[in-house]
């Protein structure tokens, strides 16, 4: 999905602990991405800490992605920081950015921008 709606070419990933289930996640989802969109990038912002709740990082990594055109964003730190620096983004500069949910309903943070995941509602 993130390959087909992206009208930059360039698809974020925010990665919070570097370990093989991240880097498989990372792996699949660039896959995808290229399987629809070949001429597509991804972008990986790690979070620097290497954990898995870093709100100020995520936020950051994601504002960084914004910053270079990402306008499709998925992730796996485990707060809503990703979705709502990417929900203030689209109310403040009006630009559709798509994020993919991690492993928690995250709707509610993100109505705008919020697309899919593993658990959108």
């Amino acid at each position: 999905m993130a390959g087909a709606l992206t009208k930059s070419g360039i698809v974020g990933y925010v990665a919070a602990v570097p370990i093989p289930e991240v880097i498989r996640h990372i792996n699949a989802f660039a896959i995808g991405v290229k399987e629809v969109n070949p001429k597509a990038i991804v972008k990986v912002k790690w979070l620097p800490s290497g954990k898995w709740v870093a709100v100020e990082e995520a936020r950051a990594a994601t504002r960084g992605l914004l910053r270079e055109w990402a306008d499709a964003i998925a992730f796996t730190e485990d707060t809503p920081s990703v979705v709502i620096a990417a929900e203030e983004y689209y109310k403040r500069a009006g630009k559709q950015v798509y994020v993919f949910a991690n492993y928690y309903p995250m709707l509610k943070y993100g109505p705008d921008v919020v697309l899919s995941g593993q658990l959108a509602r």
